[in-house]
């Protein structure tokens, strides 16, 4: 089918692997602060020292912490083009 948006643009037949598409950007002491920040996050909101909006926020939060520290790659960080990770790759 004929798309006139994409007329005369190559399409990227490379596969979405972690060698293209998501680099490793974050460092280990990066990923041990924001591991411990979360902690510091869900033990507020479970003792009831944060609770409503601002706890729920707190506690999402915390668990994005957890979910980059885990994968490596701070969506942030590739848009402001930031690397703590150290590999000039």
């Amino acid at each position: 089918m004929y798309n006139p948006y994409m007329a005369g643009r190559k399409l990227d037949k490379k596969p979405l692997t972690q060698t293209n598409y998501m680099k490793t950007n974050m460092g280990n002491v990066d990923r041990i602060i924001r591991v411990l920040l979360a902690i510091v996050a869900a033990v507020l909101y479970f003792t009831g020292t944060v609770t409503g909006t601002w706890g729920m926020v707190l506690l999402v939060l915390g668990g994005v912490f957890l979910a980059v520290s885990a994968i490596g790659f701070c969506p942030l960080y590739a848009i402001f083009g930031l690397n703590t990770c150290g590999n000039k790759k």
